[in-house]
């Protein structure tokens, strides 16, 4: 007969050796690190989500520059500056519909849109904002009273698609070259002097994550002590220039184009 030896037991590697018992305290803590691990993970996606929306509210605005504002301030006259330049300018009338054109400034090309100013036709106007790349929100400077364009204004400042996309808003002070024209800051103080007092009949004008911005514009301080309210403090990007329309005076109009078209 063959004897044969028979091999002693293979001993498993450490590597596969079967794990040793968890006390429940380990595993408690285990649960305390998975947990803490999902936290941080669902708060990172939110302050994402939360930039990405700023972020994209940029891209998501419209495609048209947007020229609103009061009857008389010479949005129409500006349309056709704009979108006819080379043409001879035609004596414009206050318009009843939306006039459509394109402008061309340089290599930048861009839909261009005058909207109706009369009370009547302004709530079919601020539907057209979500169209916009930027606004040019125009005022008579000769204007003794700017209340209406006071209210235009602070419909556009509380306008959701306008705070949510910072749309751009240039407020042109036309007729500028006029006798009687106001300046520029005697313009601002007086819509600020206005968007306070709606602001106290009204609702208050809110940033675009919902903190109120104004409360008091002309007081040195609000109720709650908080800081005067100025343009550079709304949620869209506010700029005032000087302009006239009529001596075909509108660069800083064709630069804010520019600037659009980048």
């Amino acid at each position: 007969e063959i004897s044969r030896t028979v091999p002693p037991p293979r001993q498993l590697s450490p590597s596969l050796a079967p794990w040793p018992e968890t006390s429940p305290w380990c595993e408690i803590m285990m649960l305390l690190i998975i947990a803490v691990l999902v936290v941080v993970v669902l708060l990172a996606i939110f302050f994402l989500s939360k930039t990405s929306g700023v972020v994209g509210a940029h891209l998501s605005r419209g495609s048209s520059l947007l020229l609103i504002g009061p009857m008389g301030s010479g949005k129409t006259s500006l349309f056709f500056r704009l979108t006819t330049p080379s043409e001879a300018q035609p004596l414009t009338v206050t318009s009843q519909s939306p006039n459509k054109g394109v402008l061309s400034i340089a290599e930048v090309k861009m839909p261009v849109e005058d909207l109706p100013g009369h009370d009547s036709q302004w709530p079919s106007s601020l539907e057209r904002i979500g169209d916009a790349k930027g606004v040019v929100f125009m005022v008579n400077s000769t204007e003794k009273d700017l209340s209406g364009a006071g209210q235009k204004l602070y419909d556009i400042l509380c306008n959701p698609t306008i705070k949510s996309r910072r749309t751009p808003v240039l407020i042109a002070c036309n007729m500028s070259d006029l006798p009687g024209a106001k300046s520029t800051d005697d313009i601002e103080s007086e819509l600020l002097e206005d968007l306070r007092d709606r602001s106290e009949m009204k609702d208050t004008i809110e940033d675009f994550e919902g903190n109120i911005i104004v409360k008091s514009l002309t007081n040195a301080k609000d109720q709650s002590g908080g800081e005067l309210f100025l343009f550079e403090h709304s949620p869209c990007p506010i700029k005032m220039e000087r302009i006239s329309v009529t001596k075909g005076e509108i660069g800083p109009i064709q630069d804010f184009c520019l600037k659009l078209g980048k």
